[in-house]
């Protein structure tokens, strides 16, 4: 029973969670514009289509965390080994 409310929960927080495009645009619209144009018009168009959208239509929380843990791992892998 825990476990289902637990489920329950969850499900909900993530429904209500904000998404990472919405948050960006909040904060600073002019530069979620312009990083648009940038990747579209200087690396490729479509790189913003293809990847950058679906990422920014992700919840918030899944996005930083996965990099938090993509960044923990590259610290924990490229620190010093004890001789």
């Amino acid at each position: 029973m825990a476990l289902v409310a637990s489920g329950l929960t969850l499900w909900a927080w993530w429904a209500g969670a904000p998404v990472l495009g919405e948050l960006w645009f909040n904060l600073d619209p002019f530069s979620l514009n312009l990083t648009q144009a940038v990747v579209q018009r200087y690396l490729h168009p479509g790189l913003w289509d293809a990847v950058l959208l679906p990422v920014l239509f992700q919840p918030t929380a899944l996005v930083t965390g996965l990099l938090a843990l993509l960044f923990g791992a590259l610290a924990w892998w490229t620190r010093p080994r004890p001789q």
